[in-house]
């Protein structure tokens, strides 16, 4: 059975505010050398993801480049799941200041910007990565769990016989390590697991939510879901946090499921890499 836990996102990109400097080391005339990039450089040294997902996280990005000219365009990209995506198509000048939203990577990566010099042709001529790393006095903090519950209060009967059944869940979780995840499972009569989880774009799952999961019919005689949250700290496989739902199973009629449809990410359209 496909697993899979829709969740919506809100993925902003903000550019704060832009100085900018004039081009500085263009190229003179009759110069055959190529541009370069010369330092990239952020000011922030670590950053925690409590603050990034709060959306109050700023870094200051700093570059200098040399043999920029009208040829060529000065990009900046940040990362998200797998791809650069751009955070503005406008081409920056050769040198400059700008302050920036660090995002969410949407992955277990810390945050990661990429400055690329781009000819005619959308090659990469010269480019450059500042990788931001997570705060690693935030691990000491534990995590918890303060929100977990269904919109629906009961589940249908047919609908879980029928493997059809689905409910929205909403979570919050305060202090969550960079390097955990949620896990959402049903706990059967017997004492074992499955994932309710259904497919999405990334294994990872932000702090706070909603979104779909997908419970079976644990007996015929059952009553009641029994829907577990986890907070599961993915380098040692410990549970740091935990919380139960007990959703009443009613019967008759197609009714006490959820019927909403999956929420999806807010994904832009991605941007191919130059």
């Amino acid at each position: 059975m496909k697993i899979m836990l829709s969740r919506r996102i809100l993925f902003v990109v903000g550019i704060l505010a832009l100085v900018l400097s004039a081009p500085i080391g263009a190229s003179a005339q009759g110069d055959l050398l190529p541009p370069a990039i010369i330092q990239f450089t952020v000011d922030l040294p670590t950053v925690a993801l409590p603050d990034i997902e709060a959306g109050t996280a700023v870094a200051a990005l700093t570059w200098q480049t040399s043999g920029v000219t009208s040829n060529h365009r000065l990009l900046l990209y940040y990362f998200r799941i797998a791809n650069w995506e751009l955070v503005t198509p406008d081409s920056l000048p050769g040198a400059g200041v700008a302050r920036v939203l660090v995002q969410q990577t949407l992955d277990f990566s810390p945050p990661m910007f990429r400055l690329a010099i781009v000819d005619r042709a959308n090659q990469v001529i010269s480019q450059q990565i500042v990788v931001i790393p997570y705060d690693p006095d935030r691990d000491a903090v534990p995590a918890v769990i303060e929100t977990f519950a269904p919109d629906s209060q009961s589940v249908n009967y047919n609908l879980l016989a029928l493997n059809q059944a689905r409910i929205n869940v909403t979570w919050r979780i305060a202090n969550r390590s960079p390097l955990s995840n949620l896990v959402f499972e049903q706990i059967l009569p017997d004492g074992s697991t499955r994932s309710v989880e259904l497919p999405r774009l990334s294994r990872w799952i932000g702090s706070s939510g909603q979104g779909l999961i997908a419970p079976v019919l644990p007996s015929q005689d059952a009553t009641a879901l029994r829907i577990r949250l986890r907070v599961v700290d993915f380098r040692s496989g410990d549970t740091v946090a935990e919380r139960e739902l007990l959703i009443p199973i009613v019967r008759g009629g197609q009714t006490g499921g959820a019927t909403t449809p999956p929420i999806e990410f807010q994904t832009p359209t991605p941007t191919p890499n130059p």
